[in-house]
């Protein structure tokens, strides 16, 4: 499944070995098939129709895109229909597929910022912004909603720089720590005490999580910085280039994981590489835009970081364009904002230049 090859990798959201169990079990003879798993697959089902090549889609899917929207509209419906006194896991779950479906697919893209901000709002009433409450006893209740906890900041973390806007997550101190390091076989619903993490440079389905929560902080800091002038000070240049040190640095210690053969796993480093990469540049690139017509003698460094990377940007997004994760890069802008950085620098270049 597409899906759970590519997306889970990025975004953890189900635990791959259960809902694998939970899909046989659904197509079984005459099985209690739950609502919940039916909108949980549509959910899958909506994101990897819409990061198929178009040929393919357009030749293979008469319907599409039209039978996505009402994927995407049934799976709201049966969400709409439920309790909030009562949300479960797999309530939170199937609000983050939504949203991404309708990130790949380019659905309402002007409510992209509200969504994530209303799965915030959701997760933080539910207390999955906490650290482990005495009533959950289950060590994979806890890691699924760190994980779920985990997306849900990055996708509002996104949202947030590329609309220019404020977030929840500047005005408040989650105490809930980062997920484990670990592969999903290594522990389900019956284990009593969840594995440690693997070492920082061995692979895992959690890789992208755990290396992005190693950069949260001065992440969230640069952003409320930037766009929350009412909780912080607005940054200075010095500061600007001390957080552009911080990030760059960060950016040179994404691993590689080189060790990795098998075709499939290198297919996956290359998509988790791209996208820790992508959003440290992403913060670069906000922070130097508006020095790019300033006059003194050092703004000119803004010039040239933001033309660098705006360079790698590209460079890193047209990579993933030659691969089956296409439309992956749907789920962030960079591209566009580094294309537009790239563009930008050019026309403010003297003539001859």
């Amino acid at each position: 499944m597409f899906y759970i090859s590519n997306v889970e990798q990025v975004h953890r959201i189900v635990h791959i070995p259960t809902f694998r169990r939970e899909y046989a079990n659904y197509w079984a003879p005459r099985p209690p098939r739950q609502p919940a798993m039916t909108a949980l697959m549509l959910a899958m089902m909506s994101i990897a129709y819409g990061a198929m090549p178009a040929s393919a889609s357009a030749t293979s899917h008469s319907g599409y895109p039209t039978i996505i929207i009402q994927w995407i509209g049934a799976c709201e419906g049966w969400l709409r229909q439920q309790s909030s006194r009562h949300r479960k896991l797999i309530h939170h779950q199937i609000a983050c597929l939504i949203y991404l479906a309708k990130r790949i697919n380019i659905v309402r893209k002007k409510l992209y910022w509200k969504e994530t901000g209303s799965l915030i709002q959701d997760a933080i009433s539910d207390g999955l912004h906490v650290g482990p409450s005495p009533s959950i006893t289950s060590p994979y209740i806890r890691e699924m909603k760190r994980r779920i906890w985990a997306t849900l900041r990055e996708l509002d973390i996104q949202n947030c720089v590329e609309f220019g806007l404020p977030t929840l997550l500047h005005s408040i101190e989650p105490t809930i720590s980062a997920p484990s390091n670990i592969d999903d076989e290594v522990f389900d619903e019956t284990t009593q005490q969840l594995p440690n993490s693997v070492d920082v440079g061995r692979y895992t389905d959690t890789s992208y999580q755990y290396y992005s929560s190693l950069t949260w902080n001065v992440r969230l800091n640069v952003s409320r910085r930037l766009y929350s002038p009412g909780c912080s000070k607005v940054l200075t240049y010095d500061e600007v280039l001390q957080y552009t040190h911080q990030l760059t640095q960060a950016l040179h210690s994404v691993p590689e994981w080189n060790d990795i053969q098998e075709q499939g796993s290198s297919q996956n480093i290359h998509l988790v590489s791209a996208f820790l990469k992508l959003q440290l540049i992403e913060l670069i690139l906000a922070m130097h835009r508006p020095y790019l017509q300033r006059q003194g003698e050092k703004f000119w460094l803004s010039e040239n970081i933001c033309y660098q990377m705006s360079r790698d940007v590209i460079l890193l997004s047209t990579s993933l364009a030659s691969s089956d994760y296409q439309r992956l890069i749907f789920l962030r802008e960079d591209l566009l904002v580094g294309a537009l950085c790239l563009a930008r620098i050019s026309l403010l270049q003297p003539k001859g230049s």
